[in-house]
């Protein structure tokens, strides 16, 4: 039992003593937004972060189709790897001019294939954060560093920041903060 109730943790969900696929339904059904009160982060631990596919991105003003920003969730690095992680929950929070919704792909790098991790998401758009939940489904723990998941931001970009955003610069940042994580081992 969790005394902050269900959530997109690594739960047994249906009592079965297993995480397996029946415990997606239950957290489902109880599902609420993962807190993204700041905690502070102790140093030396493994940190989980975005790295998107490009650090600059070119609009023609002349092609105002909306933009597709890709980026890779990453846990771990060479130097600081994740020991034993067995779950993970964490709120990715984006700002207002992407859309609704953002596609993610689990990705088996360093939890394994979907046979051995539970992947969960929700997008909660009214705080435009995206809650992921990972959870290994054979009792083992992994231990490494690589991406988990790779995530499309979709965005109306320049309708946006030729009436809101105007700099004398014409540069606008993208910005994904992690909050609320919570590894398990």
């Amino acid at each position: 039992m969790v005394t902050t109730g269900v959530n997109y943790k690594h739960l047994d969900c249906d009592g079965n003593g297993y995480v397996n696929d029946f415990d997606a339904d239950p957290i489902e059904q109880h599902y609420a937004p993962i807190d993204t009160t700041e905690v502070g982060w102790m140093p030396g631990a493994p940190k989980i972060r975005v790295r998107f596919s490009e650090d600059t991105i070119y609009i023609n003003p002349n092609n105002p189709a909306p933009l597709e920003i890709s980026a890779d969730i990453i846990v771990g690095s060479p130097g600081t790897p994740v020991f034993d992680l067995y779950g993970l929950a964490f709120a990715l929070r984006y700002p207002e001019f992407v859309n609704h919704d953002p596609e993610v792909f689990y990705d088996d790098d360093l939890l394994g294939s979907t046979t051995h991790c539970l992947f969960m998401s929700e997008d909660n758009y009214s705080r435009r954060q995206l809650d992921m939940g990972f959870a290994r489904k054979n009792g083992q723990g992994v231990s490494g560093f690589g991406r988990i998941a790779k995530i499309n931001f979709v965005t109306d970009f320049i309708i946006i920041v030729d009436i809101t955003s105007r700099t004398s610069s014409n540069i606008v940042p993208l910005t994904i903060p992690l909050q609320g994580i919570e590894g398990h081992r």
